[in-house]
C-alpha cells in the first residue's frame, strides 16, 4: 500500500470516528428525555439522515407474539423529503431485502439499488432519486428489545437486541456509512441500557431457546405491520355520505367510534390515527376492528392494496 492510500484510509477512518462521536455525544444529552427505546430509534435515525446524508434510514426489528413467533418489524421511517410516498420505500420487497439481512446476518455496503433490488423496485427508488442503498445488521447476544410502543398491551414479548437498519442515498458518498454504523450501534445500545430504556428482567417471559437467541430469523415475514396500513371508508359509505351529509358518522354509535371514523381520510396511517385522536393503540385496535365489522372501514397497504385485516388485527 502507497503512503498516498495510507494517508488516504487513516483520513477516511478518522472522519468515520468523528461522525460517530459527534452523533453520541448529541445522543448522551438527548437520552435524558427518552422514555421508550422507540424514542430512540425515531432519533437515531433522523441523526443518520442529518450526518451520513442519507434520504431515507429505517430501523426494522424483530417481534414477538406471546406464542414466541418471530416476525419483523418496521420500528422507524425517517425520509429527509417528507413529501416522499411510504409506499415507495415501506413494501414487500423492501421487507424482502430486509428479511435477506436477518437471514444471512450480515451487511450489504453501500450499492446500487439496481444491484438488489428487481427491475420493478429498483427503476421505483431511483425515480425519487433513491440510488443508492446501505443495509446493516446489528445483533447483541445479551441484551432483549421490548415491544413496540404502540403494540397493545398483553400481545407482544420482548425480543432479542436484533437490528436492520437501511440507508438509502442519493449518490455515493466518500466513505460507506456501515462503518460508522459499526462504531456507533455498541455504544448505543450502552447509552440506553444505561437510560434503562432495555429490557431489565427478561424472565418476566418465556426465555427463547438458545438457537434463537443465536440465530434470530423470523419465521414468516409481514412486510407490513398495523401501524403502517392506511384506514380508508368503504366506498358505499361514501357515496351514501355524499347524497345526504346529515348521515356523516352520526348513526355510529360509539362516541370514539364516530371521532376516529371522522379522522379517517384515506391518507394518515393507523399511526397518524393514534395521534390525530389521541387515543391509546389497544382502543383504536378495538374501534378498527368494529369499524371493519360494520363494514364501514377497509386497511389498505402503502401503495394502495386492500389487506385481510385478518392478519394484522389481533
Amino acid at each position: 500500500m502507497s503512503n498516498f492510500e495510507s494517508k488516504d484510509t487513516a483520513d477516511s477512518q478518522e472522519k468515520i470516528t468523528e461522525q460517530a462521536r459527534a452523533i453520541l455525544s448529541l445522543l448522551q444529552k438527548a437520552i435524558t428525555d427518552m422514555h421508550h427505546i422507540d424514542e430512540l430509534f425515531q432519533w437515531l435515525a433522523a441523526q443518520l439522515i442529518e450526518h451520513c446524508q442519507a434520504e431515507v434510514a429505517e430501523i426494522w426489528a424483530l417481534q414477538a407474539n406471546m406464542t414466541g413467533q418471530l416476525a419483523l418489524q418496521l420500528r422507524t421511517l425517517v425520509t429527509r423529503d417528507t413529501t416522499l410516498p411510504q409506499h415507495v420505500v415501506a413494501n414487500n420487497h423492501i421487507a424482502e431485502f430486509t428479511t435477506r439481512l436477518f437471514s444471512e446476518q450480515r451487511h450489504y455496503p453501500l450499492q446500487a439499488v439496481k444491484r438488489l433490488f428487481s427491475n420493478y423496485p429498483a427503476s421505483t427508488l431511483s425515480r425519487y432519486g433513491l440510488n443508492y442503498v446501505a443495509g446493516y445488521y446489528f445483533h447483541n447476544t445479551v441484551e432483549r428489545l421490548s415491544p413496540a410502543r404502540q403494540t397493545p398491551p398483553g400481545t407482544g414479548r420482548p425480543v432479542p437486541f436484533t437490528l436492520a437498519i437501511l440507508l438509502f442515498q442519493h449518490e455515493r458518498r466518500s466513505h460507506d456509512p456501515l462503518a460508522t454504523l459499526q462504531v456507533l450501534l455498541p455504544q448505543t445500545v450502552l447509552i440506553a441500557k444505561n437510560r434503562g430504556l432495555l429490557v431489565v428482567d427478561p424472565i418476566t417471559s418465556p426465555p427463547f431457546s438458545p438457537y434463537e437467541m443465536a440465530t434470530p430469523i423470523p419465521q414468516h415475514n409481514p412486510a407490513l405491520h398495523l401501524w403502517i396500513l392506511i384506514p380508508h371508508r368503504r366506498r358505499e359509505n361514501e357515496l351514501l355520505m355524499s347524497s345526504n351529509p346529515l348521515s356523516r358518522s352520526v348513526d355510529i354509535a360509539d362516541k370514539q367510534a364516530r371521532r376516529v371514523y371522522s379522522a379517517i381520510d384515506g391518507r394518515k396511517n393507523m399511526d397518524a390515527l393514534r395521534r390525530t385522536t389521541g387515543l391509546e393503540a389497544q382502543e383504536l385496535v378495538r374501534i378498527t376492528k368494529m369499524l371493519i365489522a360494520q363494514r364501514r372501514v377497509e386497511l389498505y397497504e402503502p401503495g394502495g392494496k386492500l389487506v385481510n385485516p385478518v392478519d394484522f388485527l389481533p
